[in-house]
């Protein structure tokens, strides 16, 4: 089926395919399996430690799947693959950080040994989980600079490349 995509619609026609296929799957998923009779109601998701370990799994493998390439001792591979780990680890240490992040909002917002009035907000959960989410997008955004192409100078480039 892909083959008749591909030749009537192009590769965006296949990848336009998967987006639908995708889409029909999740809302036949959400409203036709039931749900598991083991999870209680009010078991929270855990979007952080899944963000984490997804992040990191996949860091791994692109650094693991670019080595050859750029070489096992270059610093972008050292750097996905080192990431990944860290990633990994951090979402199996999630609630040790949590309590971490925690004591350290409660460290910087303390004066004299003596809470300053109005900053109790470090006691509530959805400021560590905001703390955390500021965190994750940093670090994802720093280690998404090495993607950026660099650009060529025009003495550099060839005829037919993009600049």
């Amino acid at each position: 089926m892909s083959g008749w995509i591909l030749d009537d619609f192009g590769y965006r026609g296949v990848l336009w395919f998967m987006v639908i296929a995708t889409a029909i799957s999740l809302v036949s998923v959400l409203f036709l399996v039931p749900g598991s009779p083991v999870r209680e109601a009010r078991t929270p998701t855990d979007w952080v430690g899944g963000d984490l370990l997804g992040g990191g799994m996949a860091s791994i493998l692109y650094g693991v799947g670019k080595g050859g390439q750029w070489g096992w001792t270059s610093g972008d591979t050292l750097a996905f693959i080192g990431g990944g780990v860290v990633a990994v680890i951090a979402s199996m240490m999630q609630g040790v950080l949590q309590a971490v992040l925690t004591q350290l909002a409660y460290a910087v917002v303390a004066q004299n040994s003596r809470v300053m009035r109005g900053t109790a907000f470090y006691v509530d959960d959805s400021y560590t989980k905001g703390l955390l989410l500021f965190a994750g997008v940093v670090a994802v955004a720093t280690a998404l600079i090495t993607l950026v192409p660099k650009a060529k100078r025009l003495d550099e480039a060839e005829v037919g490349q993009a600049v």
